[in-house]
């Protein structure tokens, strides 16, 4: 082609990436609303068609009294304010530094299991995670992770974390 003279670029005459993203919630128990975010992406060259589904996310999230929430499955925990730099993203499956408005969603969450008890101004969550159907990649694939955070909101100007990861 006029932009890829004698096929120096290495790549194909056409190529096509789609990508569809389904992300919601149902309802359907009282106080245990379903959560889930599926990916499905398609690749077309002129030689092959390739096709992937990816289940990002699928967890149930109950309320337990008053105070307790328990979080069931594979999804992502987010511990970090920022987008870009995520020192903190353990319960993801990537480090998605790429993707800094998070618009192409590459990143999945990892099997976990996490129970929050929430107050007005402090919560504490515990997190157990084993990703064991997974290969062991060096970026929460694989392996098995337990955390701690306690955190505490001091009016409008302090809002401070104690975080341990194992």
């Amino acid at each position: 082609s006029y932009l890829n003279p004698n096929g120096i670029l290495n790549v194909e005459g056409m190529t096509h990436e789609t990508a569809l993203i389904a992300d919601g919630n149902l309802a359907l128990v009282d106080k245990a609303p379903l959560s889930y975010r599926l990916k499905t992406q398609s690749n077309i060259t002129e030689k092959t068609h390739n096709w992937d589904t990816t289940i990002q996310e699928l967890s149930i999230n109950a309320v337990a009294g008053d105070n307790w929430v328990i979080n069931l499955g594979k999804t992502q925990l987010s511990w970090d304010t920022s987008t870009s730099f995520q020192p903190l993203g353990f319960f993801q499956d990537s480090e998605n530094l790429y993707d800094l408005t998070y618009i192409q969603s590459r990143s999945s969450g990892v099997p976990l299991v996490a129970v929050s008890y929430l107050q007005s101004n402090w919560s504490s969550t515990l997190v157990y995670s084993h990703d064991a159907w997974s290969k062991d990649t060096g970026f929460n694939s694989g392996i098995e992770q337990w955390a701690y955070l306690f955190q505490w909101l001091g009016g409008d100007q302090i809002d401070a974390s104690l975080i341990v990861q194992k």
